[in-house]
């Protein structure tokens, strides 16, 4: 599924210059280690990272973070395929000094592969659509869901990262932001699209 989130960051309506893809690929056992590196053959503002074995995605993240420069480090799964205005939305929250991360809503791009997916997804919409977009509206706690997510990178280098102990990584750090003060908002106009599982 790799390629199809590298053609949908390609197409990300983002200025090339303020926009840097790193990929860490960890342990694949199949082709995508070779796709990715395939994809940042010759494209300055595309990094590829492999690595032997998989030592888990909080630690993963926490290697990216070390290779990235920009302000706002934005997180996408391998199965995500993210709207092309996703960053620019991103962006306008972030005028806003006192946000320090913000959540997308992800949707379910197979939900009719059959009776657990149609389940699941019915699922997921009511979580973002109904119980993250009240949370926000009344100013409540707001956790990050691992995907079309957005956080300055001088907090998550305050924060000293992701917790690679955690097995639910992006709540642990939204609880985290905000035992430190900062504001994690729900932002409904940003999508991006995911596989459910289906079996």
């Amino acid at each position: 599924v790799i390629m199809r989130l590298l053609k949908a960051l390609s197409r990300l309506d983002y200025p090339e210059s303020k926009k840097e893809i790193i990929i860490v690929e960890d342990g694949s056992r199949d082709k995508t280690g070779e796709l990715c590196r395939e994809y940042a053959e010759g494209k300055s503002n595309v990094r590829f990272f492999h690595r032997n074995a998989s030592k888990g995605k909080p630690n993963a993240l926490n290697f990216g973070l070390v290779h990235t420069k920009g302000e706002i480090v934005s997180v996408f799964d391998a199965d995500s395929v993210p709207e092309p205005d996703v960053l620019l939305r991103a962006a306008n929250y972030f005028k806003d000094p006192s946000i320090a991360a913000v959540q997308g809503l992800t949707r379910s791009l197979n939900s009719e592969e059959g009776m657990l997916t149609k389940i699941a997804s019915l699922e997921e919409a009511a979580w973002f659509q109904a119980l993250l977009q009240g949370r926000d509206d009344l100013g409540l706690f707001i956790p990050l869901t691992g995907s079309c997510l957005f956080v300055r990178r001088r907090v998550l280098e305050e924060l000293g990262g992701w917790d690679e102990h955690s097995l639910t990584e992006d709540v642990e750090m939204a609880v985290q932001l905000v035992e430190k003060g900062y504001l994690v908002k729900y932002a409904s106009d940003m999508t991006s699209w995911q596989e459910t599982p289906y079996n």
